[in-house]
């Protein structure tokens, strides 16, 4: 039979077991879910929007540094926004930039935020709720010969800050645990630049770096159908009348043409009397000499 003095010796054991056992009976971190957009479809010369999306996970972050990679022949960037996490929680810092990498045909987009950046007054009303991180706005190029095709929009990894989160303490850093496709397919590892977290980025040190955050891609489909060339009112057919909107459009203040070259047709990037010049002579003198 315990006496007292063992019953409290033995309480004492109890509790020191209880508290090296609670760790391991604490709840696992769950993992960051973080995907780009994929629209099912768009038109040559359309503009579009695909956004990076923070869809789950169980730690909060303060810093984000993501780089994405498109191809320049299908689409152009007009600009990068803040997604809602850093709009509604007020982040201090939102940065984006562009650069071809090296040794490819693709374009990288590097976009960062920070929440609380020392050198910016203030402080953030949130850290990291789930919603968008950023919106990508594209263009897609005027050119019919990609029409059928896919525009993929993937991350990329180009050193071990690439695609990594970083804690609101300032020392943790996340990175990349499993990438895939925008069909759902796994490809970690399967690229040194779209496969995931480079090789030797796991390293032990002041800032504690963790493999946490499982990254999909997307794009956008590129419809085979671009519409008539020269229905600049959108009615799927071209005349006079789609000449007449042109000029209400540049001189009169009216609707923006609505065909898929967005009015350009001399290849200037923009739409002018030059354009409506062009669309006469198309008219009245190529299609009516053929006839």
């Amino acid at each position: 039979m315990l006496t007292n003095a063992g019953r409290l010796v033995m309480t004492g054991i109890l509790l020191f077991i209880s508290v090296l056992v609670l760790p391991l009976n604490a709840e696992p971190m769950a993992p960051f879910e973080i995907s780009i957009e994929n629209q099912p479809i768009a038109k040559i010369g359309d503009n579009i929007e695909l956004s990076i999306n923070y869809l789950s996970g169980s730690e909060t972050f303060g810093r984000f540094k993501l780089f994405v990679a498109y191809d320049p022949s299908q689409l152009r960037l007009v600009n990068v926004q803040p997604g809602v996490i850093p709009t509604f929680c007020n982040w201090d810092t939102f940065s984006y930039g562009e650069s071809l990498c090296g040794g490819c045909i693709l374009q990288t987009v590097e976009i960062n935020g920070i929440a609380d950046d020392p050198n910016v007054p203030g402080a953030p009303t949130c850290s990291s709720p789930t919603g968008d991180l950023a919106r990508m706005n594209f263009h897609v190029l005027p050119d019919t010969l990609l029409a059928g095709t896919r525009a993929d929009v993937q991350f990329y990894w180009i050193d071990c800050t690439s695609n990594t989160l970083e804690s609101t303490a300032q020392d943790t850093v996340w990175h990349g645990r499993f990438a895939y496709d925008y069909q759902a397919n796994e490809i970690t590892g399967t690229d040194p630049n779209l496969g995931g977290t480079i090789a030797g980025c796991i390293v032990p040190g002041a800032v504690v770096p963790i493999r946490a955050i499982n990254t999909q891609n997307g794009g956008v489909e590129i419809s085979g159908t671009y519409g008539v060339y020269g229905d600049i009112n959108g009615d799927n057919r071209f005349n006079i009348a789609d000449i007449l909107y042109m000029i209400n459009y540049i001189f009169g203040g009216g609707s923006s043409p609505k065909d898929y070259l967005h009015g350009d047709y001399d290849g200037d990037n923009q739409a002018t009397i030059a354009d409506a010049v062009f669309l006469v002579n198309y008219l009245f003198l190529e299609l009516q000499g053929h006839e």
